[in-house]
């Protein structure tokens, strides 16, 4: 009895069926679907973790393509 109990406390979650996060029910606005509006030096910073390196950050910058000068 008590192996039922706990087996059926591990499979809880698995009989309410996939969550799905609101904003994703496909009600997506078409303001929702267009392209940002980037500005040169705009930034973003991100931070992840991977098994051979531990911690590691990232910064994707928006840059601008000078195919005169060849930058």
């Amino acid at each position: 009895m008590l192996t039922f109990i706990v087996a059926s406390m591990a499979f809880a979650g698995c009989l309410e069926g996939p969550s799905v996060p609101s904003g994703s029910r496909g009600d997506t606005s078409e303001a929702e679907l267009t392209l940002p509006q980037w500005s040169v030096g705009d930034q973003w910073l991100y931070t992840f973790s991977t098994p051979q390196f531990g911690e590691d950050s990232a910064r994707l910058v928006v840059a601008e393509v000078d195919e005169e000068e060849g930058l």
